[in-house]
């Protein structure tokens, strides 16, 4: 796997391509803000063993952020 992703890296960078979005700025956050809301309440629904860690403690602090935020 590690070759066939070096490969991949070693043709992309031979003939590389922009990146061209396909979704407006306020198309992206209204996604997140989706995301943040069902994970929201997907977490909160389960019982807390203690503070979240990994990948759900840093999407819940990039949640909160945003809420403090706007």
């Amino acid at each position: 796997m590690k070759r066939d992703i070096r490969e991949r890296i070693k043709q992309w960078n031979a003939e590389p391509e922009p990146y061209v979005w396909t979704c407006t700025a306020n198309q992206i956050l209204e996604s997140l803000a989706r995301f943040a809301g069902e994970f929201r309440r997907r977490t909160l629904m389960r019982p807390r063993l203690g503070p979240p860690s990994g990948v759900a403690g840093l999407v819940r602090s990039l949640w909160l952020s945003a809420c403090l935020v706007a």
